[in-house]
């Protein structure tokens, strides 16, 4: 609940959290107490039909900043049917906006969100964009290796079915950078992994061993003064281990 020019807005998620009925609707009325009347606009914000991959948008809290409001709400990982046990919320940030009458419009809901909300230091991502090789794709179309260095957590990469699944980073030139962060599709499960780089595809430095790794977490954080070219990031993909799936893999 917030308060805006005299009136209270009274806003609430609707549907069922694990499907595409899942939404957010508000209410408006003269006292925290109501009487309260429903917004025209129902939902404000929802499943998205246009793009798939934003799905089950509620769970939401509402904030002012500069002037402005912004909605900030959780959306469902949906490349899956996941049991409810397993699906992955993710965290999403737009704006609220409002009619000259003071009614709520629809929230358009974005992969890019809405940024900082205040100056703060930047840093450059090699990764981003950069040329994508690899192993195996689990579908090359669905989950392509490129979907690991678009910056966007609404698609991500899943390798096939070999013991070991491999992604590989081409800079197009040699970096220098001391960062290399791995955000794996389950943080909730242990990954074993190891990370090698070059500065020509013919040598290889091993950069991170954790092939028997036991912790969760996200993302994986391998710290050290890298050059390279090159930057592979190696998988194990036995049975016991979680499959081999990254959303994003980030070079500072």
């Amino acid at each position: 609940m917030f308060k805006e020019n005299g009136k209270y807005y009274f806003s609430y998620s609707w549907g069922k959290t694990w499907d595409e009925t899942y939404q957010v609707r508000y209410a408006t009325g003269p006292t925290p107490y109501g009487p309260w009347i429903e917004g025209m606009v129902r939902p404000i914000m929802s499943t998205d039909d246009k793009d798939k991959k934003i799905k089950s948008t509620a769970h939401h809290t509402i904030l002012q900043f500069g002037g402005k409001y912004y909605i900030v709400y959780h959306r469902f990982n949906t490349l899956d049917k996941y049991d409810i046990s397993q699906k992955l919320r993710q965290v999403a940030a737009d704006e609220l906006n409002f009619n000259p009458d003071g009614s709520l419009q629809r929230v358009v809901t974005t992969h890019k969100g809405v940024g900082a909300l205040k100056a703060f230091p930047t840093r450059k991502n090699w990764a981003f964009g950069a040329k994508i090789n690899g192993s195996n794709d689990l579908d090359s179309v669905v989950t392509p290796g490129r979907f690991a260095v678009d910056e966007n957590n609404g698609n991500l990469w899943i390798g096939g079915k070999y013991a070991q699944e491999w992604l590989q980073l081409d800079f197009g030139a040699v970096k220098s950078f001391n960062e290399i962060q791995i955000f794996p599709e389950f943080p909730i499960k242990a990954y074993q992994y190891k990370i090698v780089v070059s500065e020509d595809n013919r040598d290889w430095k091993l950069a991170e061993n954790q092939w028997e790794n036991k912790k969760i977490g996200s993302p994986l954080v391998s710290s050290a003064k890298f050059k390279a070219r090159y930057v592979r990031v190696i998988l194990r993909n036995e049975k016991q281990n979680s499959r081999p799936g990254i959303w994003e893999v980030k070079v500072y």
